[in-house]
């Protein structure tokens, strides 16, 4: 047909039919080329970009276990050095990676000073990810860095160590074991490793001002105590954060850890004695998890509601007040792999509201990370919505809103009959009475013939 078009026509009617045969052609090359991109398979997950910065060649190889673990979960990493004058967040007004992890305790500056605290704070703010590793040597860009996530690192110089649970490292530097770390699965992952004592040797942190966003996640015990040329400072026992996170509430992630070798290769292969492997190697890929979003991130699709009787249309936009009601949502969680699967909790909440919540009850999970609720509204009309707030530990904030308009009755909705009004009823007729019995004994009473007979 193509061909045929080209062709050369000698009269007037076959030119105008060879330029209808090339529109056409035109046409249908268009066409096939959308149905081709249409049908190509589109992945569910893409490839989640990461800028690894860091100090030295030698600590980039010390994390060779850290970085393939988290490649292994299908991200893409790009490293570079701190000194590297030509690193970039962000170009022509878009962000070039999704999670940034700082391996540079002690550089002065970051990028010749491309990356501070500030860039890395707008960073987080549109929703980027960040990893930091500092250490008792931290410079005042790392310091500042960790600051501005809610993390205060001790006074220069200064080790955490814990004399009843020193290890001996080859590296001669001080280390020590901790239990105290949190019991989510999200943050820390979960099984028998996560539970292990976590070696570490690095500085000790402290959350500024009790910060809401802030998890400590690894903290020391009791026997845990910071020492500066020979003294104690004032970080000390359970108080000592020496692994933490934040989740802003953009759900941005943030991890920041005391110590450049709590997930070096050397810690997460070093064993304690008979029991096995210390817990840094699950803890470390558990927190990295979390960073990147392949742990705790939920999300929440399929939300609907209904009145309860059978065939309601679905996500009307008003219902009647006391009409029975039917909310519907679907829950999931992301895993390590990127697919996402039911999300089980059983302290889910639905407000219905206006102003200030009218119902507020538990959802109810019916299976498949499908939850649902029903319940009366309320005898209040106006503009209401279906608000579900859920913001706990180590999981993303989810929060939706849908808003539905509740009607009062019809004229010709109400009862014929009211019960409560039953003694008002009773008064009016009692009236009623009263003033027809008053009427006739008024109208056709002879008020003097009992005189006349008492006379």
């Amino acid at each position: 047909l193509c061909q045929l078009a080209s062709f050369q026509a000698s009269g007037t009617c076959f030119k105008d039919m060879a330029t209808t045969l090339r529109m056409t052609c035109l046409w249908a090359v268009v066409l096939v080329a959308a149905l081709a991109v249409a049908s190509t398979p589109q992945s569910n997950v893409s490839a989640e970009r990461i800028l690894v910065i860091f100090e030295d060649q030698g600590i980039l190889d010390a994390h060779s276990l850290l970085l393939s673990a988290i490649q292994e979960g299908g991200h893409s990493i790009v490293a570079a050095p701190s000194d590297d004058s030509s690193i970039r967040l962000e170009e022509y007004g878009e962000y070039l990676y999704d999670t940034v992890l700082l391996l540079v305790p002690t550089a002065e500056e970051i990028g010749n000073g491309a990356i501070t605290s500030k860039t890395l704070a707008q960073f987080v703010d549109q929703g980027g990810n960040v990893m930091l590793f500092a250490g008792p040597q931290s410079s005042e860009a790392v310091r500042s860095c960790a600051a501005h996530f809610g993390m205060d690192l001790d006074v220069d110089q200064a080790v955490a160590t814990d004399s009843s649970n020193a290890v001996d490292i080859p590296s001669g530097a001080h280390a020590f074991t901790t239990s105290n770390i949190i019991d989510n699965r999200f943050t820390v992952g979960k099984g028998s490793q996560a539970a292990a004592p976590i070696l570490y040797s690095g500085a000790g942190m402290s959350v500024i001002d009790h910060n809401p966003l802030v998890t400590a996640v690894i903290k020391g015990q009791d026997s845990t105590v910071s020492i500066v040329q020979g003294r104690p400072s004032s970080v000390a026992g359970s108080s000592m954060v020496l692994a933490g996170v934040m989740q802003a509430r953009n759900n941005a992630r943030v991890a920041v850890f005391g110590s450049a070798e709590v997930c070096s290769d050397g810690f997460q292969v070093a064993k304690d004695g008979s029991k096995g492997l210390y817990g840094n190697a699950a803890v470390c890929r558990g927190m990295a998890n979390w960073v990147t979003g392949r742990a705790g991130q939920l999300r929440i699709r399929d939300v609907q509601w209904r009145k309860a009787e059978q065939g309601a249309e679905v996500r009307p936009h008003s219902v009647r007040i006391k009409d029975d009601l039917v909310f519907e949502a679907v829950i999931e969680e992301r895993t390590a792999a990127g697919v996402y699967r039911p999300f089980v909790a059983k302290d889910i909440q639905l407000d219905f509201t206006m102003l200030d919540p009218h119902v507020r009850q538990a959802l109810k999970h019916t299976g498949k990370g499908k939850y649902q609720l029903a319940f009366k509204a309320p005898d209040v009309y106006g503009i209401f919505k279906f608000v579900i707030d859920y913001n706990r530990e180590g999981v993303s904030w989810l929060k939706i809103s849908e808003q539905v308009s509740v009607l009062p009755f019809r004229h010709d909705e109400y009862e014929r009959f009211i019960p409560a009004a039953y003694p008002y009823y009773l008064s009016a007729l009692s009236m009623l009475v009263a003033f027809v019995v008053f009427g006739v004994v008024f109208l056709h009473g002879n008020p003097g013939e009992g005189k006349q007979k008492a006379a």
